[in-house]
C-alpha cells in the first residue's frame, strides 16, 4: 500500500513539477513574483518557488516607516497589521494562481520564521504527499534492509 501511494505521487509530482517549470520559463514567472510582491523569489530543483516575505521590506531595503501598508491609520494594532499584511499576500497568490490557470497544479504555504519574516513557497499540488510517502517508503525500506541483515548474519 506505501509503495504504490509513493509511485503514485512521486509520478504525480514528476508530471506537475515538469509542467510548472515549463510554465515557469516561458511566463518569467520569478520575475513576475519578484515584482508583485517586492522580494525576490528562486526557484530550487524540486519545482518550487520561494521568496521571504517582510512588511517592512520593499526591494531590499529595510525601513519600517515606510511599509507597504500603513497601520496606525487604520487604527490597527503592530499584530494584527501582520495578519491583514499576510492575508492580503495569500489573496494576491491566489488571484495569480488563478489567473495564470494553475490553480489546478500549483499550491501556496507561508511559514513564520519571526521577527516578521514569513517564507513563502509556492509548489507542486502534490508536493507534501510526495515528501510524505517518501519518507514512509524510505523507514519502509530502512526496516527492510535491518531484518535482511540481521538475516544474513544470522544464517
Amino acid at each position: 500500500m506505501i509503495i504504490n501511494r509513493f509511485i503514485k505521487y512521486l509520478y504525480l509530482n514528476l508530471k506537475y513539477t515538469r509542467i510548472l517549470m515549463k510554465v515557469y520559463k516561458e511566463e518569467n514567472l520569478l520575475e513576475n513574483l519578484s515584482d508583485l510582491y517586492g522580494s525576490r523569489f528562486r526557484m530550487d530543483w524540486l519545482g518550487r518557488l520561494y521568496s521571504v516575505i517582510n512588511p517592512y521590506i520593499s526591494n531590499g531595503q529595510y525601513d519600517p516607516s515606510n511599509a507597504s501598508y500603513e497601520y496606525d491609520v487604520h487604527g490597527l494594532t503592530n499584530d494584527t497589521f501582520i495578519k491583514h499584511w499576510i492575508m492580503t499576500r495569500m489573496i494576491i497568490a491566489e488571484k495569480f494562481i488563478q489567473t495564470s490557470n494553475l490553480f489546478d497544479i500549483i499550491t501556496f504555504d507561508i511559514q513564520d520564521l519571526g521577527n516578521n519574516n514569513y517564507l513563502f513557497i509556492m509548489k507542486p499540488i502534490y508536493f507534501d504527499k510526495c515528501v510524505n510517502y517518501t519518507k514512509k517508503f524510505c523507514i519502509l525500506l530502512a526496516i527492510l534492509l535491518i531484518i535482511i541483515t540481521i538475516a544474513i548474519f544470522l544464517v
